[in-house]
């Protein structure tokens, strides 16, 4: 009797319908002690970390590539990983195989991606790890944008011209970007953040904002900022499906006009060494190094958020 395609048995189905449902993420499936990754993606990430490239069913005419790490250290790989621009959706084992009827059941507890990431060996404790998301309006001619920090629940939404949108990227130096599908071409060309297509708006937009931080409509700010409102919502949107088991508390948003600050662009930020030297990039030897005598994380990052925008 032939044996099953490797696709075709119990795990690797379990496998593909999870990939299935996250096509842009790398899937690390847990299988005992193991986090592994199958096909394509196990040939991927192996040349990208360095990993020992090996096979399911040797014996089979078409055996599936595959790579994996230890469940102990997968921190470690998932921080290589997302360094490199990678989304990883991590699907773990959710009851116990000694008592599993068949296949034990797995779901995906958390995608760690560039621009939510919530393990504090991956962050740095005295600046922010920002998550944007830009929502152009072309009818008025402005470009919504929101940040938001998961880590901490630090957000915030503007709205800006065209011309603007550079500066403010500068000064937030976002890890990943969330753009409409299709919107602002050139930007995506020369972002050196990770690019991903941003959740769809909807007209549940402000109702996500409400219950999200338990704020009436009126009091969020965002009633004459319709693109800014759209922004804040994608941020909201995509933290919440990479966290689907948890979701993190947002304090308050705070609405800001860039206007009123002094715009440092990327050129004047490097040029002046505001938050690290032109030679090597190092906050020793530049103004933040300087100045940042803060006694605690909270106040670095406030003090650095002072320095990208002085009044």
């Amino acid at each position: 009797m032939a044996s099953a395609r490797p696709e075709e048995t119990p795990l690797m189905r379990q496998y593909l319908e999870t990939k299935q449902r996250y096509p842009g993420c790398v899937v690390f499936f847990r299988v005992g002690d193991f986090y592994e990754v199958f096909f394509d993606d196990a040939v991927t990430v192996a040349r990208a970390i360095d990993l020992t490239l090996t096979s399911r069913d040797k014996g089979a005419e078409n055996p599936t590539p595959m790579c994996g790490v230890p469940h102990h250290a997968a921190r470690t790989y998932l921080a290589k990983l997302v360094e490199k621009g990678f989304k990883v959706a991590v699907c773990d084992q959710v009851e116990d195989p000694r008592l599993a009827r068949g296949i034990v059941k797995r779901e995906v507890t958390r995608v760690v991606t560039p621009g939510v990431v919530l393990d504090e060996e991956q962050l740095d404790a005295r600046a922010g790890c920002y998550l944007v998301a830009l929502a152009p309006d072309g009818g008025r001619g402005r470009i919504g944008l929101a940040y938001l920090d998961v880590s901490t629940g630090e957000f915030g939404a503007a709205e800006v011209g065209p011309a603007a949108i550079d500066d403010e990227l500068a000064r937030l130096a976002p890890r990943e970007l969330l753009l409409p599908p299709g919107a602002l071409p050139e930007l995506r060309a020369r972002e050196k953040a990770t690019v991903t297509d941003s959740p769809p708006s909807t007209d549940g937009d402000r109702a996500l904002l409400e219950e999200a931080l338990r704020t009436p409509a009126a009091e969020l700010g965002l009633d004459a900022w319709p693109a800014a409102l759209a922004a804040a919502a994608a941020c909201v949107r995509y933290a919440r499906a990479t966290q689907p088991v948890g979701e993190r508390p947002l304090a308050r948003l705070a609405v800001y006009e860039p206007a009123r600050h002094r715009v440092l662009d990327e050129a004047a930020q490097r040029n002046l060494e505001v938050f690290g030297t032109i030679a090597e990039g190092r906050k020793e030897g530049a103004l933040l190094g300087l100045l940042d005598e803060a006694c605690t994380a909270m106040g670095g990052r406030l003090l650095r958020r002072f320095l990208g925008a002085p009044l």
